[in-house]
Protein backbone atom coordinates (compact mmCIF):
# COMPACT_ATOMS: atom_id res chain seq x y z
CA UNK A 1 0.00 0.00 0.00
CA UNK A 2 1.40 3.45 -1.01
CA UNK A 3 1.28 6.12 1.66
CA UNK A 4 1.77 9.83 1.06
CA UNK A 5 1.83 10.64 4.73
CA UNK A 6 2.60 8.04 7.32
CA UNK A 7 -1.00 8.02 8.62
CA UNK A 8 -3.03 8.28 5.37
CA UNK A 9 -2.97 5.26 3.01
CA UNK A 10 -3.60 5.71 -0.72
CA UNK A 11 -5.79 2.79 -1.74
CA UNK A 12 -6.36 4.09 -5.29
CA UNK A 13 -2.97 2.92 -6.61
CA UNK A 14 -3.14 -0.46 -4.90
CA UNK A 15 -5.19 -2.64 -7.28
CA UNK A 16 -4.53 -6.00 -8.94
CA UNK A 17 -4.92 -7.37 -12.47
CA UNK A 18 -8.53 -8.46 -11.90
CA UNK A 19 -9.51 -5.00 -10.75
CA UNK A 20 -7.75 -3.52 -13.80
CA UNK A 21 -9.74 -5.83 -16.11
CA UNK A 22 -12.94 -4.70 -14.39
CA UNK A 23 -12.06 -1.05 -15.08
CA UNK A 24 -11.30 -1.84 -18.76
CA UNK A 25 -14.60 -3.73 -19.12
CA UNK A 26 -16.55 -0.84 -17.56
CA UNK A 27 -14.76 1.60 -19.86
CA UNK A 28 -15.64 -0.55 -22.91
CA UNK A 29 -19.29 -0.77 -21.85
CA UNK A 30 -19.60 2.98 -21.22
CA UNK A 31 -18.00 4.26 -24.43
CA UNK A 32 -18.23 1.37 -26.90
CA UNK A 33 -15.59 -0.06 -29.22
CA UNK A 34 -15.90 2.77 -31.80
CA UNK A 35 -15.25 5.62 -29.31
CA UNK A 36 -12.31 4.02 -27.47
CA UNK A 37 -9.66 4.78 -30.19
CA UNK A 38 -10.79 8.42 -30.30
CA UNK A 39 -10.67 8.67 -26.51
CA UNK A 40 -7.22 7.01 -26.46
CA UNK A 41 -5.97 9.46 -29.14
CA UNK A 42 -7.29 12.43 -27.16
CA UNK A 43 -5.74 11.04 -23.98
CA UNK A 44 -2.38 10.58 -25.79
CA UNK A 45 -2.46 14.17 -27.09
CA UNK A 46 -3.28 15.43 -23.61
CA UNK A 47 -0.38 13.45 -22.15
CA UNK A 48 2.00 14.82 -24.84
CA UNK A 49 0.82 18.36 -24.11
CA UNK A 50 1.32 17.77 -20.38
CA UNK A 51 4.83 16.46 -21.05
CA UNK A 52 5.64 19.54 -23.21
CA UNK A 53 4.30 21.86 -20.51
CA UNK A 54 6.41 20.06 -17.91
CA UNK A 55 9.50 20.45 -20.10
CA UNK A 56 8.73 24.16 -20.58
CA UNK A 57 8.48 24.64 -16.84
CA UNK A 58 11.75 22.78 -16.33
CA UNK A 59 13.40 24.90 -19.05
CA UNK A 60 12.14 28.11 -17.42
CA UNK A 61 13.46 27.02 -14.05
CA UNK A 62 16.82 26.09 -15.59
CA UNK A 63 17.07 29.39 -17.47
CA UNK A 64 16.23 31.29 -14.29
CA UNK A 65 18.95 29.33 -12.49
CA UNK A 66 21.40 29.99 -15.32
CA UNK A 67 20.50 33.68 -15.29
CA UNK A 68 21.09 33.77 -11.54
CA UNK A 69 24.44 32.01 -12.00
CA UNK A 70 25.45 34.51 -14.71
CA UNK A 71 24.53 37.42 -12.44
CA UNK A 72 26.50 35.83 -9.59
CA UNK A 73 29.50 35.33 -11.90
CA UNK A 74 29.32 38.96 -13.05
CA UNK A 75 29.18 40.15 -9.45
CA UNK A 76 32.16 37.97 -8.56
CA UNK A 77 34.14 39.28 -11.52
CA UNK A 78 33.27 42.87 -10.66
CA UNK A 79 34.37 42.39 -7.06
CA UNK A 80 37.62 40.77 -8.24
CA UNK A 81 38.17 43.67 -10.66
CA UNK A 82 37.61 46.13 -7.83
CA UNK A 83 39.98 44.18 -5.58
CA UNK A 84 42.66 44.14 -8.27
CA UNK A 85 42.30 47.82 -9.14
CA UNK A 86 42.34 48.82 -5.49
CA UNK A 87 45.31 46.58 -4.71
CA UNK A 88 47.99 48.61 -2.90
CA UNK A 89 50.78 46.82 -4.79
CA UNK A 90 49.25 47.86 -8.13
CA UNK A 91 48.85 51.43 -6.93
CA UNK A 92 52.50 51.46 -5.79
CA UNK A 93 53.60 50.12 -9.18
CA UNK A 94 51.64 52.88 -10.92
CA UNK A 95 53.29 55.51 -8.69
CA UNK A 96 56.72 54.05 -9.41
CA UNK A 97 56.06 54.01 -13.15
CA UNK A 98 54.90 57.63 -13.04
CA UNK A 99 57.95 58.64 -11.00
CA UNK A 100 60.31 56.93 -13.45
CA UNK A 101 58.64 58.58 -16.43
CA UNK A 102 58.76 61.99 -14.75
CA UNK A 103 62.41 61.59 -13.69
CA UNK A 104 63.63 60.54 -17.13
CA UNK A 105 61.58 63.11 -19.08
CA UNK A 106 60.40 60.20 -21.16
CA UNK A 107 57.00 60.21 -22.78
CA UNK A 108 55.72 56.86 -24.03
CA UNK A 109 53.57 58.67 -26.60
CA UNK A 110 56.55 60.40 -28.20
CA UNK A 111 58.87 57.42 -28.22
CA UNK A 112 60.08 55.99 -31.51
CA UNK A 113 63.28 54.06 -32.24
CA UNK A 114 64.36 56.70 -34.79
CA UNK A 115 64.66 59.55 -32.31
CA UNK A 116 66.30 57.45 -29.60
CA UNK A 117 70.04 58.09 -29.37
CA UNK A 118 72.06 56.18 -26.80
CA UNK A 119 75.13 57.74 -25.14
CA UNK A 120 77.60 55.14 -26.42
CA UNK A 121 76.89 54.65 -30.10
CA UNK A 122 79.50 51.96 -30.75
CA UNK A 123 78.24 49.55 -28.12
CA UNK A 124 74.60 50.09 -28.99
CA UNK A 125 74.99 49.47 -32.72
CA UNK A 126 74.62 45.89 -33.79
CA UNK A 127 77.44 44.17 -35.57
CA UNK A 128 76.89 44.59 -39.31
CA UNK A 129 79.20 44.32 -42.27
CA UNK A 130 78.71 48.03 -43.12
CA UNK A 131 79.65 49.21 -39.63
CA UNK A 132 83.46 49.43 -39.33
CA UNK A 133 83.24 50.01 -35.56
CA UNK A 134 82.28 46.42 -34.97
CA UNK A 135 83.47 43.21 -36.47
CA UNK A 136 81.56 40.09 -37.20
CA UNK A 137 83.40 36.92 -36.35
CA UNK A 138 83.58 34.54 -39.27
CA UNK A 139 83.79 30.79 -38.79
CA UNK A 140 87.08 29.22 -39.68
CA UNK A 141 87.40 25.72 -40.87
CA UNK A 142 90.08 23.51 -39.45
CA UNK A 143 91.11 20.33 -41.12
CA UNK A 144 92.53 17.35 -39.24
Amino acid sequence: MIKIFSDIPLLFFDFSGGEFMLVVFAFLMLFGPKKIPEIARTFGKAMAELRRATEDVKREIMSADMEKEVIDAKNTLNSLKTDILENPVLKELEKTKDNLINQSNFSPNNFSPNNFSPNNSTSANPATPNNPATTIPTPTSTSN
